[in-house]
Formats: structure tokens, C-alpha cells, sequence
């Protein structure tokens, strides 16, 4: 026998976006991110 729960759900925050330059001249977009807890764990 299985038991499905719901899902759970959160919306995180967009603080910034830092913009990276590797070792071939490409460019990568970051995201810096707010965490958020879903669990019981923090």
C-alpha cells in the first residue's frame, strides 16, 4: 500500500542577478536567490 501526500509548495524571492565570465570569454547569468524552508528542517 502507498500514501501520496500533497505536495508542498513555496515562491522564493529574485534578489539579484550577478553575471559571470568563464575561462573562454562566455558569459553566465547567476541568480541570487532568498531560500525558502518547506520542511520541518531550517
Amino acid at each position: 500500500m502507498a500514501f501520496k501526500f500533497k505536495a508542498r509548495q513555496g515562491t522564493s524571492k529574485l534578489l539579484n542577478v550577478d553575471f559571470q565570465v568563464g575561462r573562454t570569454g562566455s558569459i553566465t547569468p547567476v541568480a541570487k536567490i532568498e531560500p525558502v524552508y518547506i520542511g520541518a528542517l531550517r
